[in-house]
């Protein structure tokens, strides 16, 4: 009894073997069938246990075999299949001299005022280029990320339409609140965002993604005094809270070999847009070029770091 080799789901079904939305109907015994390099449980329903034990299955028995984003319930998922088919995915039919016309639409974006703490904008750029009007869909995705690039959390998803006319560009707004992020952000403060967009007339799938380091606010350290061996001088340590909320036990440790001996005090906290200032008095005893680092951590804000470099002369022989 000849057997009839069936394209394996996991792998993927040509369109030259299902159109858009059919699905794979048989009507014979299972053990008619076998998937072509295909493990038995996603060739098969889990019913069918071994291809060499019969197993009557009832006529008609449905496979649904996903091969259009018609499948998909919602817009973004089906944009982001699109996506994967038009980057990702391998072409059954061989492509080789055939050049796909450049899309009429341009898309890009960027971000701006990336501040730790504070609200980012994001602007999305469409360009039409052709006399044609479009309707473009497009999706937003944000994730916070490890410093490898590695995602670890999605904290924003948003969908929007835009409207181009013939020859012109627009331009769409984003705000991510601070709120958004802060809470799963990460001691890199790296944020990752993927903006993906169909031209719904042409079909055509647009990508973008875009990774962002966001700038830490400092620890301010000041001198008063003569920089000079056996001379008092007053380090002053100062930062300010850029955060919307309170930040609880706030440890700040200064140090400067050759300066000033390791040191640190503690703020039990630091409320919104507050400063705080903390001032040593120190005598250096090492001469030549020396620097004072200050770093700042708390129980949400951490590696908040400010250094000052200091060229301190000998004293003066008698």
């Amino acid at each position: 009894m000849q057997t009839q080799d069936l394209p394996c789901p996991a792998r993927g079904t040509p369109s030259s073997v299902l159109l858009p939305g059919q699905a794979l109907m048989v009507t014979a015994p299972a053990h008619l069938y076998r998937a072509e390099g295909c493990p038995q449980s996603l060739a098969l329903p889990h019913a069918v246990k071994s291809l060499n034990a019969p197993t009557a299955l009832p006529p008609p028995l449905l496979f649904p075999i996903l091969t259009s984003a018609s499948s998909l319930g919602q817009e973004e998922e089906r944009l982001a299949l699109e996506t994967a088919l038009m980057y990702g995915a391998k072409k059954a039919l061989s492509t080789e001299g055939v050049i796909k016309s450049r899309s009429d639409v341009d898309m890009n974006f960027e971000v701006e005022n990336a501040v730790l703490g504070k609200d980012l904008k994001l602007t999305v750029t469409f360009q039409n280029s052709s006399p044609n009007r479009y309707t473009v869909s497009a999706y937003l995705s944000g994730n916070v990320t490890f410093y490898t690039g590695v995602s670890k959390v999605e904290f924003k998803n948003e969908s929007f339409r835009v409207v181009l006319e013939p020859l012109s560009y627009k331009k769409e707004e984003v705000w991510i609140r601070a709120g958004e992020y802060m809470g799963q952000l990460l001691e890199q403060a790296s944020l990752h965002f993927f903006v993906t967009a169909r031209v719904n007339e042409t079909k055509d799938v647009l990508a973008k993604q875009k990774s962002v380091v966001l700038t830490v606010p400092k620890v301010v350290i000041k001198v008063r005094g003569t920089p000079e061996v056996g001379s008092d001088m007053v380090v002053t340590v100062e930062f300010t809270n850029p955060l919307q909320e309170t930040l609880q036990n706030v440890w700040i440790h200064l140090d400067g070999p050759g300066v000033i001996r390791p040191k640190r005090k503690l703020f039990r906290e630091i409320r919104p847009n507050s400063t705080v200032q903390w001032e040593e008095v120190c005598r250096p005893w090492v001469p030549g070029p020396r620097k004072l680092i200050a770093s700042m951590t708390s129980d949400s804000l951490r590696h908040v770091y400010g250094e000052l470099n200091l060229e301190i002369r000998r004293r003066p022989s008698m």
